[in-house]
């Protein structure tokens, strides 16, 4: 009975050590998770919660059909790309229906449908970019739905003429070029300049070689026939599955899991060069576990990407229904989302976007929008990032410290602590942080700092303790010389005698 009672109260306190380990939201569908140094799964408190639920009844638009896509401008009015509808409707920033495109006309004035359009982008000026899918083509529109101009296949040979053209994603730079993803197209995105001219391909995604390939490309190359290699399977780069332009001109695009998992995430400057550099080894983005259902594999497959004011960036996983969210550094911020019918999950989610602070998910197959909002605890999170990447390291700090109060373990915010502890010149407290956040590198610079720190600070004593030694060794051999010679003079004397 005793054994049982001490197993009871071990389980209690069990209990109570997770729960003030991880802040609990009994209300929200899913478990909040992150990923610790070693790529394993770890718990933490949730920083988004569902805080509404809208369908196109609600709106008072009617049901939305196999909605693709969406768009909010930089006078956060919200574009949805209704496609099984055949329309564009467009709310305001709290969620009242401003107008509703619901008819095409050609600049022949001839009325032309949609035909099941999958990407749209908005300028500033109001101008509305549909990716016209199994139309072949871009158009580019008015509020009023008049065409202004229309993006085809090229005709250039650089572009493969055996590929049907089907655009699924479209964005435009300050400088009205447009970039186009198309369908099976593996150069990069397909650009267009302000005239319709296509220019060129944009941000090629690289064929990253593991063992497994190298070890067939050997193979091929040195042991096959000819007829042999023909059979075989040839690999190509990854296409992107989206992209997202900022308010600066970056492109920001994700891609589908090849060989690589740091490889389907990239912010891409005006080049076409990925600028997204981690403060450290990035072991990858979307899940990094991998999970098996009936036998197969399941891997996160990225189908979205969008960057909120304050450079956070929220990556859509259609697998397993969540989004994945990362500040400017590549470090994890948050984990939300999954899939399942309550409010909060998705049956087939289909685009991201940002609404100020808050997150709006599109799902096609049950054709509504769910929008997130931060939990106190999202709030800490990012208002200690912010302040840091403002250069605030000192005043970041006690935002970390409230989100430590909810995650002990939270390894970002050690390395946060860590790293504004290194620039105001507590090397030995940013030791002990980096090794609470296993950043290696960091600890390491730190520790440098820091033997530097007590080189100095005993520097002057350590001279003086030298100088010290030599002083009084000086004298003992001056006063030995002494000695000697008086020793050699009495010898001398006495035996002169």
């Amino acid at each position: 009975m005793r054994r049982i009672k001490i197993k009871f109260m071990f389980m209690l306190v069990f209990i109570f050590s997770i729960l003030m380990h991880v802040q609990v939201y009994a209300d929200v569908p899913y478990n909040g998770y992150t990923y610790d140094a070693y790529g394993r799964s770890v718990p933490t408190a949730i920083s988004y919660e569902p805080d509404k639920y809208l369908t196109g009844d609600d709106i008072g638009v009617g049901a939305l059909k196999s909605p693709q896509d969406m768009f909010v401008s930089d006078k956060n009015e919200i574009y949805i790309l209704d496609s099984g509808n055949k329309r564009i409707v467009i709310l305001d920033e709290n969620f009242k229906v401003k107008k509703v495109i619901d008819k095409i006309v050609t600049e022949k004035g001839e009325v032309t449908e949609l035909k099941n359009p999958n990407g749209i982008f908005v300028t500033g000026d109001k101008v509305i970019y549909i990716a016209d899918t199994e139309n072949a083509r871009v158009i580019s529109i008015n509020e009023e739905g008049k065409i202004q101009r229309t993006y085809t296949k090229p005709t250039s040979p650089l572009f493969p003429q055996n590929i049907d053209f089907k655009p699924k994603k479209v964005i435009v730079d300050k400088s009205d070029d447009v970039y186009v993803i198309v369908d099976g197209v593996y150069q990069g995105a397909v650009m267009y300049d302000k005239d319709s001219n296509f220019t060129g391909f944009y941000g090629t995604n690289k064929v990253e070689l593991d063992t497994k390939m190298f070890g067939e490309y050997f193979w091929k190359t040195f042991i096959m026939t000819k007829e042999q290699r023909r059979s075989t399977i040839r690999y190509v780069p990854t296409s992107f599955t989206n992209f997202f332009m900022d308010k600066d001109g970056f492109a920001y695009v994700c891609s589908k899991y090849d060989t690589s998992k740091s490889n389907v995430l990239k912010k891409l400057n005006s080049m076409g060069d990925n600028i997204l550099r981690p403060s450290k080894k990035v072991l990858g983005y979307g899940d990094l576990e991998t999970a098996r259902y009936v036998g197969n594999e399941i891997k996160t497959s990225l189908i979205d990407v969008s960057v909120d004011g304050e450079g956070f960036i929220n990556v859509l996983d259609n697998t397993r229904g969540r989004i994945f969210q990362y500040d400017q550094d590549s470090n994890l911020i948050a984990i939300f989302g999954g899939k399942s019918n309550q409010v909060g999950t998705f049956n087939s989610p289909a685009a991201i976007i940002n609404l100020k602070d808050k997150v709006l998910v599109l799902d096609n197959k049950r054709g509504d929008i769910t929008i997130y909002g931060l939990t106190e605890f999202g709030q800490y999170i990012h208002k200690a990032v912010k302040l840091y990447n403002d250069g605030l390291y000192e005043d970041s700090m006690e935002p970390w410290k409230e989100v430590l109060k909810r995650d002990s373990k939270l390894e970002i915010a050690h390395m946060a602590i860590g790293k504004a502890l290194l620039k105001t010149g507590d090397y030995k407290g940013a030791m002990k942080a980096f090794k609470l956040g296993y950043d290696v590198k960091d600890y390491s610079k730190a520790y440098g700092q820091y033997m530097a720190q007590i080189v100095r600070k005993y520097l002057s004593l350590i001279v003086g303790s030298l100088i010290a030694i030599y002083v009084v060794w000086m004298v003992i051999r001056r006063y030995k010389k002494i000695t000697n010679k008086k020793s050699m003079d009495k010898e001398n004397l006495y035996g002169a005698e």
